[in-house]
């Protein structure tokens, strides 16, 4: 059941992340995104190398809903039509990636949850 739920999170950040592609004006926006994703996809992985054994179906699960949470941030960034408030929005989860990364492996799954869930679009 968690394996198929972890599909399912897959499948859907997939599938809204290329339905919501970045206007080809938003240059900057591009290179924000390019960045975020680097830092968030190296946070994820500390975060799923961290669990320990018996967390780690749970923590994979966790991690694939933090990624659509981000996924979901952004589109709602973007839909604002404003590039600053887009761009914003992918350097504060960026931080809150690396702020996943410099934590110690035992906090890496808490820092994660409060830090990533702090961001907002703003407005």
């Amino acid at each position: 059941m968690a394996m198929a739920k972890i599909i399912l999170l897959i499948l859907f950040a997939i599938t809204f992340a290329e339905a919501t592609e970045i206007p080809a004006e938003w240059a900057s926006a591009r290179k924000s995104v390019s960045n975020m994703e680097t830092k968030l996809k190296e946070a994820m992985e500390g975060v799923k190398a961290a669990a320990p054994p018996e967390k780690k179906v749970q923590v994979h699960a966790a991690a694939a809903e933090q990624q659509l949470y981000v996924t979901s941030m952004l589109g709602k960034a973007q839909e604002t039509g404003d590039e600053k408030k887009f761009v914003d929005t992918c350097h504060s989860f960026e931080l809150a990636s690396k702020k996943v990364i410099e934590a110690p492996p035992a906090e890496k799954f808490n820092v994660m949850v409060e830090t990533f869930k702090a961001v907002a679009v703003p407005k």
